[in-house]
């Protein structure tokens, strides 16, 4: 037929090659598969940790997470103070609070049952427990970003 031959099942199924300018070519890193699978793992984990929630729950909790870092940071309340301040925002929020003790649970790798049926300041407190170690950890590796206080208002500096 003119030369030509007819597609075999081989070339039918390849891809066309788009070619890509030099200036674009990327060399992977060496351990672009390690970082690749840790990368993947770690989806995995943060996919299992949240589980059962609503993006909602999750974001509200982490906000409560940052405001009691924030707090324990600038160190103008009490840790009793900011113990109250999160029993209450948990007894606000009560429709998200199984939601909440089930994450604290699982963050901690124990049973959510006595975090649910317990009261809000046990949550409360457990969450206050969990940022200060956080700031801890941060501190340990430097990589805690420093305030500043202008007009009352606190502002990080990254």
């Amino acid at each position: 037929m003119n030369g030509q031959s007819l597609p075999t099942q081989a070339t039918a199924n390849c891809k066309p090659v788009v070619k890509k300018p030099r200036r674009k070519w990327i060399i992977p890193r060496a351990d672009a598969g390690e970082r690749w699978q840790q990368q993947q793992h770690e989806e995995a984990y943060l996919r299992k940790l949240g589980q059962g929630t609503t993006p909602h729950g999750r974001e509200l909790l982490r906000h409560l997470f940052w405001s009691i870092e924030r707090a324990l940071r600038t160190g103008t309340k009490t840790r009793t103070e900011i113990e109250a301040f999160s029993a209450g925002t948990i007894a606000r929020e009560k429709m998200l609070e199984p939601e909440w003790a089930l994450l604290v649970a699982r963050l901690l790798n124990t049973d959510p049952e006595p975090l649910i049926n317990g009261s809000d300041l046990l949550l409360g407190k457990l969450i206050v427990v969990m940022a200060a170690q956080s700031l801890q950890i941060q501190a340990a590796k430097g990589t805690l970003p420093k305030l500043w206080v202008v007009n009352g208002n606190n502002y990080i500096l990254q």
